[in-house]
């Protein structure tokens, strides 16, 4: 089936043989479209309502609208359809919307569970779909914001702690801090931390805020490695917000390994605000960015005693590093020093 989008109107393959009646989607009646278009597959990256108004309507009822999750948006084995349509309507900004399609989906398509009748192959794939399914929702949901509908699928889940830590971290990832507090209580410290380096590297400042707050609150260490890995990580990113938080928490700096990371990636304004903190012995040396690395850094920043304590330390200057100076703007600081 091919799609006029400027004209509102879809037309069958018949419209490509030479003699056959042309058929317009908009001479249907809607009924008859909200039982034919959920069957219809799309191209990947396309969305009905790019296609044409016709679609649009007859998909908007909720219900139609599930089913066309399972049978027209992925290209997929039906049974990976359904974990697929699941992700995809749970995690709809219409909490509402995806909440309607989320129940469709698990009156019609989502295993019950365990069936007295039947193998016990049978019945263990239809657990393993049902509960992929439902975690796929979860975690999806986590991530759109939807507390209520994260919380439900949860609830449906046996044995779900792991799922729960999933879906946080979705949540930390996605900066959604109301379904990070709905869920605080079924995580562990351990979660927690590893959070900690995900909203670092992340950037989301609200979110690292907030897991900091929640350890100072339960007396945990503010101290430990926990806080340096999220320094690196931050600065792996470039993430310069939360690079700042960091260090003003207490995390060291001192030993190179975040400048390393920095560096790597040639985040530069990460690197302006590491340098100052690191001393030249500390400098990484013995793997690639070397301290060259450091001086280009360096004279990007205008630190006028940084370049002339590694350059104290390394005589050598490649015609690279000059180059980079000698690229800087007419007038800056970099290049007045």
């Amino acid at each position: 089936m091919t799609m006029a989008n400027d004209q509102g109107a879809a037309h069958d393959y018949a419209d490509q043989q030479p003699g056959q009646p042309q058929i317009d989607l908009l001479d249907l009646p809607p009924e008859l479209l909200q039982l034919v278009l959920p069957r219809v597959r799309m191209a990947p990256g396309h969305i009905p309502h790019a296609v044409c108004r016709a679609w649009r309507d007859a998909l908007a009822p909720p219900d139609v609208a599930a089913e066309w999750a399972v049978h027209g948006l992925h290209g997929v084995h039906f049974r990976s359809a359904i974990v697929a349509a699941m992700g995809a309507v749970a995690g709809c900004s219409d909490h509402a919307r995806g909440a309607a399609m989320v129940r469709h989906l698990l009156r019609h398509h989502v295993p019950a569970g365990e069936r007295e009748e039947g193998s016990m192959a049978d019945n263990f794939e239809e657990h393993h779909q049902r509960h992929r399914a439902l975690a796929e929702g979860a975690y999806t949901a986590a991530a759109a914001g939807n507390s209520p509908m994260t919380l439900q699928l949860l609830a449906l889940l046996p044995g779900s702690a792991s799922d729960y830590c999933h879906a946080f971290m979705k949540a930390v990832g996605a900066g959604q801090l109301a379904v990070m507090s709905a869920l605080k209580q079924h995580v562990d410290e351990d979660v927690c931390t590893d959070a900690v380096e995900a909203a670092a590297h992340a950037g989301h400042v609200p979110v690292l805020q907030q897991l900091l707050q929640w350890r100072q609150q339960e007396g945990l260490d503010m101290t430990g490695f926990f806080l340096d890995d999220a320094l690196c990580s931050a600065a792996h990113a470039g993430q310069t917000a939360t690079v700042a938080l960091l260090l003003e928490q207490g995390a060291a700096a001192s030993d190179g390994s975040a400048l390393h990371a920095a560096l790597r990636k040639k985040h530069w304004e990460v690197v302006r605000m590491l340098l100052p903190l690191v001393p030249p012995e500390a400098i990484p040396t013995a793997f690639w960015p070397s301290w060259e690395s450091a001086l280009e850094a360096a004279v990007r920043a205008g630190m006028v005693d940084m370049c002339s304590e590694l350059l104290g330390k390394h005589q050598q200057v490649t015609v690279g590093h000059l180059a980079a100076a000698e690229k800087l703007p007419e007038g800056s600081q970099e290049r007045a020093d």
